[in-house]
């Protein structure tokens, strides 16, 4: 900035914004920075350090050129939010750490499961691909070509939900350090296929010829259901594969009671949270919710009133550094339910 005459460079994340206005044929380019007692954040309740200091609130220049005036408050601007989202990713990829190298099974063919899907994708559109079982980890391979490989040793539970109640069923694998996945980090990578009715054509189909009415339904929910099981057998049996070869890692398949779930919010929609031997988990919406009861401190459930239809329940880690996770508006009817579980 020019200021006597000298040009004076200013780190940009100084800088608090840059705004034009105009008087007649001049216009007036205001810069204001950041300075202690602005009241923007906790940071300014703190004293600074020397108290006889001086700040620069703001500097203005003004000329006639007012296309030039607004060209630098755009650069101003532009920079400026550059400046704070290369700051939000640089502490975004604090945690992540770089995985060690899959080994790879050369001798034998590795367990492999096909036509399924992957959360998050890799890319807008929804594409399938097949996940394989190798020495080390497991490697995902993307029908467009990419692959997404998950080791072992940073995986810290393993989920598999059948389709009981469900559309879709699952394998979900819950990791130690977050890894990146397109441009964003996750712990939580889920395999999945649906389970619902693929449509066929039955004009050719001369069994059904001359069947109608409930007993054609009774048999395509027949149907429904060994397909459902199968689906489920079929999952069940690749995640035991997975375990089995993790096992030097401590790895075991965990998998969602049920009949103990409740409903409740953690995110943006109600959902059903069941409870597995190790964790309380909710896996069939994002975004995914796994809390592993060793790491819990205390659970306080909140707003438990006469009168009232729903609570919520706060979860409180031995890490006081993490913040507690929150899930709200549980019916009451769940309320016992919750207790015997949580005791």
């Amino acid at each position: 900035m020019p200021i006597m005459g000298r040009p004076v460079p200013f780190h940009i994340n100084t800088i608090k914004n840059a705004s034009t206005t105009s008087e007649g044929a001049w216009i007036f380019l205001r810069i204001n920075f950041l300075s202690p007692g602005q009241g923007v954040g906790r940071k300014d309740d703190q004293p600074f350090e020397d108290p006889s200091a001086q700040f620069v609130r703001s500097l203005t220049y003004r000329s006639k050129d007012r296309d030039h005036m607004a060209d630098i408050e755009a650069q101003i601007t532009e920079m400026k939010k550059a400046a704070v989202r290369r700051d939000q990713e640089k502490k975004d990829m604090e945690d992540v750490v770089e995985q060690d190298k899959l080994v790879e099974i050369r001798n034998r063919r590795p367990h492999r499961l096909d036509n399924i899907y992957m959360r998050p994708t890799m890319e807008s559109k929804r594409v399938g691909g097949a996940v394989e079982v190798h020495q080390n980890g497991l490697r995902y391979h993307h029908l467009a070509g990419q692959k997404i490989d998950i080791l072992f040793s940073n995986v810290k539970h393993l989920f598999f939900q059948p389709c009981v109640g469900e559309l879709i069923v699952i394998i979900h694998v819950h990791l130690v350090n977050p890894i990146i996945i397109g441009k964003r980090k996750t712990k939580d990578i889920q395999f999945l296929r649906e389970a619902t009715t693929e449509q066929f054509d039955e004009t050719g189909n001369r069994k059904r010829k001359h069947r109608y009415g409930d007993e054609e339904e009774f048999e395509a929910e027949q149907e429904e259901k060994r397909r459902r099981s199968a689906l489920d057998k079929e999952f069940r049996m690749f995640a035991e594969k997975i375990a089995d070869a993790g096992k030097s890692e401590g790895m075991s398949v965990d998998m969602p009671f049920r009949d103990l779930g409740f409903n409740g919010v953690p995110a943006r929609s109600s959902v059903t949270i069941q409870p597995t031997t190790d964790c309380l988990v909710q896996l069939t919406e994002p975004p995914f919710l796994v809390i592993t009861l060793t790491d819990i401190e205390v659970v306080h459930l909140e707003r438990v009133q006469f009168g009232l239809k729903n609570f919520d329940m706060v979860v409180i880690f031995k890490d006081f550094t993490r913040p507690p996770a929150h899930i709200n508006t549980i019916p009451v009817e769940s309320l016992d339910g919750v207790k015997d579980w949580l005791d």
